[in-house]
């Protein structure tokens, strides 16, 4: 069946409207039962449901509401993804960024206590990316290479990998970003993962546009919208 654009919007927002009653109600028969470590969790759920929803205000009222039961279980998973939650709303507006850096900041010495690498590399990489915004690519580096550390040899080391490819050219350092970006696309392709491999050509390209090697950038650039068209990627 084919979806039309307005037709897939008003599919996807059914689909998290539907997932939002569920959790409601699996939220209604927690309180009924007084068992907060099911309503510290269920409350994370919505906060992420309308998270991707795009509803960022409902998105920061669950999970505060979720921290707030948390932190009086004192369960450590349960309050940062809260905080991680209540980061990710607040870095989607421009404007609150310094709000996002707070709660990711809260967050991460949480996960990293209870060894949690999944949600310490996710962390690491938002704080980094927040840093790099900022130009403050001393701070970006330290990030990346702590969401690095976790990653090393997986696919997901392929994000840190390029960002900081994307700091060190910001620096002028085209031999170190081009190092770490060849590193991200040589994983990629080792495992065949198309999304990741536009991203690191992409970052390889950007890259070399800055240091003037213009028809050097323009293959990359070609090579990412190949792979991207592949796999319908069209933000990419």
């Amino acid at each position: 069946m084919l979806i039309r654009p307005l037709d897939r919007v008003i599919f996807i927002r059914r689909i998290f409207s539907e997932a939002a009653i569920q959790f409601q109600n699996a939220l209604a028969l927690f309180d009924s039962l007084r068992y907060e470590t099911g309503q510290a969790n269920i409350l994370n759920s919505l906060g992420s449901t309308y998270f991707n929803a795009g509803d960022n205000t409902k998105a920061i009222e669950f999970h505060l509401r979720s921290l707030t039961i948390s932190e009086k279980l004192k369960d450590s998973l349960y309050m940062g993804t809260a905080l991680n939650g209540i980061g990710a709303a607040y870095n989607n507006n421009p404007a609150m960024v310094d709000k996002a850096l707070e709660y990711y900041l809260r967050a991460l010495p949480i996960f990293q206590g209870i060894d949690y690498e999944a949600g310490t590399g996710i962390i690491a990489m938002n704080v980094g990316e927040i840093y790099k915004k900022k130009k403050r690519y001393d701070s970006a580096i330290i990030y990346f290479d702590e969401s690095l550390e976790v990653y090393r040899n997986t696919i997901d080391a392929t994000f840190p990998l390029n960002m900081l490819g994307a700091v060190y050219a910001e620096l002028g350092d085209y031999k170190e970003a081009l190092m770490y970006q060849n590193k991200a696309l040589e994983i990629a392709r080792e495992l065949n993962a198309k999304f990741e491999i536009s991203q690191s050509l992409l970052s390889i390209g950007q890259t070399l546009r800055k240091q003037g090697r213009t028809n050097e950038s323009v293959r990359y650039f070609r090579d990412a919208i190949i792979v991207s068209k592949e796999i319908d990627a069209k933000n990419n």
